[in-house]
């Protein structure tokens, strides 16, 4: 039997770099991890950045949690079917795809969380043009733009639909940081895409070709409020297909 077998451990700021190497270690030694967010949208982003130091990744669990405030925190008895004072709803399970999310209030678009059969995305917000419409359903790809001029704007946190559709296609976007913070920066879907990060100046501050998951790129930097930022997206030795583009923290 693992050391930890059979209990559960909480662990606040996974997000950042101890919180996510501590739960990862938990997890390696039998734990139950339940890991806290800001975000709900970081879910994905995260696990997979657990995935890259523990093979257990898909055994944690998130939930949305603002320390900072009482009502942020899931209630004790949310997921036993009963719906207790501070609660919206309690259907039964901790499932965020529902109706009812894991930290027992209504979903609605714009939480963070896809619910199935009813949204196609659900980028945290409720603003069109980003990738994810107001009613959280996936817009059109698109084409964005070839130079640094003709960047797409994109809100963060937020995603965007991409694709690459010749072998020396370029995308560019180009967002404000909201917050003083460290940023992640990835793709996902098929394509084997290189990122490259610039300051408003013109100056490369990181790239990256295959950090990410399946050959997508991925780049986690410091970057400070309300300055401008750019990313160019290209394939890989002119690797070509759509990409899903992720600006987190």
């Amino acid at each position: 039997m693992t050391a930890g077998a059979g209990q559960k451990v909480l662990v606040t700021g996974v997000s950042g770099y101890i919180g996510l190497h501590c739960a990862a270690e938990l997890l390696e030694q039998g734990y139950s991890v339940r890991g806290t967010l800001r975000s709900a949208a970081r879910e994905a982003s995260l696990r997979r950045a657990v995935g890259s130091v523990s093979a257990r990744a898909d055994e944690i669990e998130f939930a949305q949690a603002d320390l900072l405030d009482d009502a942020g925190v899931a209630p004790s008895g949310c997921g036993d079917g009963v719906v207790d004072p501070g609660e919206g709803c309690d259907d039964g399970n901790r499932s965020n795809h529902d109706q009812c999310t894991n930290a027992c209030q209504r979903a609605a678009c714009g939480d963070g969380w896809v619910r199935s059969g009813v949204e196609t995305c659900d980028d945290g917000n409720r603003t069109s043009d980003d990738g994810c419409d107001s009613a959280c359903q996936l817009e059109e790809q698109g084409d964005h733009g070839d130079t640094a001029s003709e960047a797409t704007p994109m809100f963060v946190p937020g995603q965007r639909q991409g694709a690459l559709d010749r072998r020396d296609d370029l995308d560019f976007f180009v967002f404000v940081a909201p917050q003083t913070r460290r940023y992640f920066i990835e793709t996902t879907q098929r394509t084997d895409t290189v990122c490259t990060l610039f300051a408003s100046n013109g100056t490369q501050l990181a790239m990256d070709n295959n950090r990410g998951v399946s050959n997508n790129c991925a780049i986690m930097a410091e970057l400070e409020a309300d300055q401008t930022y750019r990313l160019r997206i290209h394939g890989s030795a002119g690797s070509m297909g759509s990409y899903r583009l992720h600006v987190n923290w």
